[in-house]
């Protein structure tokens, strides 16, 4: 299986992207990875739901009892 190569080349510009209104919103921090192990890790499957769940959170079908 061949990786996808992420750091053959890097955009110097953002001309001809559409913003999504979530990404219109004003962002408290953005972080740029540029190492090629960092982003395997960050691109691994189960850490992008462990993200989702952070940041979304998850119904909690344990402990939540209705009266």
């Amino acid at each position: 299986m061949t990786e996808p190569d992420f750091f053959s080349e890097t955009a110097d510009a953002l001309a001809g992207i559409e913003l999504t209104e979530e990404g219109k919103r004003p962002q408290k921090e953005i972080e740029f990875v540029t190492d090629e192990e960092r982003a395997r890790e960050l691109a691994d499957p189960v850490r992008r739901q462990i993200l989702r769940v952070l940041r979304t959170g998850i119904e909690d079908t344990q402990t939540t009892e209705e009266y």
